[in-house]
């Protein structure tokens, strides 16, 4: 038989086990996510590397944002977004655009952002009709047409 004060003792030591686990157990699921982000990140620039598309626009935009380990750089952002942007990929139209119009890893070019963004809205893409829209607004890159720029905004909202 064990004794009472063994006994106590170790509940006292499964409890405070118990309690160290849940108390760990954040820390852990971050370090877990903080290892599976950086394979993710890894695999996202091998592909983007290898010429995709997809993990273009993707590395492109954790480059203009400062995300996921990724130190911000608008420049590479840029560049990423200009890659996957002549493989057709609609987003990045839109995203190298936003360069251009902010002066943002581009030198400042509305003239530019237009076409971008006009391509693009063409294609449907709604980001890039209010982007679009937005131009007109300001008259930036196009004469100021405020009429334009409604029906750019009703057709992304659509």
């Amino acid at each position: 038989s064990i004794s009472p004060a063994l006994s106590l003792s170790h509940l006292h030591s499964a409890r405070t086990a118990l309690a160290l686990a849940l108390a760990l157990l954040p820390m852990a699921l971050t370090l877990a996510a903080l290892t599976l982000t950086a394979v993710k990140m890894a695999e996202i620039r091998q592909r983007a590397v290898h010429g995709e598309a997809e993990a273009q626009i993707d590395l492109g935009s954790c480059y203009f944002v400062g995300h996921h380990g990724i130190e911000q750089d608008y420049a590479e952002a840029a560049r990423l977004f200009r890659l996957s942007a002549e493989q057709g990929h609609v987003g990045a139209q839109v995203s190298h655009g936003m360069c251009f119009r902010d002066g943002k890893g581009e030198p400042q070019n509305h003239a530019a952002a237009v076409r971008l963004f006009r391509w693009a809205a063409k294609k449907g893409h709604a980001r890039a009709q209010v982007n679009l829209g937005v131009c007109f607004d300001r008259g930036l890159g196009v004469p100021q047409d405020h009429d334009e720029a409604a029906r750019l905004y009703r057709l992304a909202a659509e």
